[in-house]
């Protein structure tokens, strides 16, 4: 289920408290509205990304590069909206404590790693 009970009229009781979020003077439309659409833009525009990564890079880029888009929402959540950063949240971002023996890579793995280090 989404969490949202129709029936209380809380999708209703969101809309109003939208509407009566302050006005954005150059737009002339409230506040938590542009944040929302904005957050819909941003959502699109990661999506097709990670579409197109997929289509052009190996599965390990892609980890990558999700991992790290998620990492700097995480820090621009932090920064803009002064969200507190808890130890749960340390400990959820640290490391396996093991790292795989090289033999044992995936070879896009290898690949990825041989075209780094030959750019440096």
């Amino acid at each position: 289920s989404s969490g949202i009970n129709e029936s209380t009229g809380e999708p209703l009781r969101t809309v109003e408290a939208f509407n009566a979020s302050s006005t954005v003077t150059v737009l002339r439309v409230p506040e938590l509205w542009v944040y929302c659409l904005a957050n819909v833009a941003m959502q699109n525009l990661c999506v097709r990304g990670v579409y197109y990564l997929l289509s052009e890079w190996t599965s390990l880029a892609v980890t990558m590069v999700t991992t790290l888009r998620k990492f700097l929402s995480l820090l621009l959540s932090i920064v803009l909206f002064n969200n507190t950063f808890t130890a749960d949240h340390w400990i959820s971002t640290t490391p396996e404590p093991t790292t795989p023996e090289p033999t044992t890579l995936e070879p896009d793995t290898h690949e990825y790693i041989n075209s780094w280090t030959n750019h440096t």
